[in-house]
């Protein structure tokens, strides 16, 4: 077995078309401002990640991204004794274009019990504002455990395009 990084369908099927679906946003001021909500389902296949595995869940647009944590929610199934799971962000370029911003993989929330199936939001913030080149991926992560096959998490992102 090996950490592995796995990907919901909606990640894997938005892959590629990132430039396209950017274009066709528009930005609205925070007044105002659309909710919109990115879906993603995830059911793990037969290959088991090890302790530190993860998954990332949605990718959200380039550009100012406001995500509303307290909106968020996540169903995960019983994962097994001792495991935990942290929600945060993958790391990614600046919207300079030019600058690393380090991964921040416990950004929503920190060593969460999911050895039973739980379902909750994404942590008690109203928001949190990212300015990103290329677009942002929401990840989870389990740890204390393996991801073991036909593990499954459902759940949506509720976030802003704000200028």
């Amino acid at each position: 077995m090996a950490v592995e990084i796995f990907k919901s369908g909606e990640v894997t099927a938005g892959e590629g078309k990132l430039a396209e679906a950017a274009a066709a946003y528009r930005y609205w001021p925070a007044e105002g401002a659309k909710v919109r909500l990115a879906h993603f389902t995830f059911v793990n296949g037969s290959t088991v990640g090890d302790d530190g595995s993860s998954v990332n869940l949605v990718k959200l647009p380039a550009g100012k991204v406001r995500v509303l944590p307290i909106l968020s929610y996540i169903a995960v199934s019983a994962l097994g004794s001792s495991r935990v799971m942290d929600l945060g962000v993958r790391a990614y370029v600046a919207s300079d274009g030019v600058t690393a911003v380090a991964a921040i993989l416990n950004d929503f929330v920190n060593d969460r019990d999911v050895s039973s199936a739980t379902a909750a939001n994404f942590g008690t913030a109203l928001k949190k504002d990212y300015f990103s080149y290329n677009g942002l991926t929401i990840c989870a992560v389990i740890a204390g455990g393996t991801l073991d096959a036909a593990e499954t998490m459902e759940g949506y992102v509720a976030y802003e395009i704000v200028q």
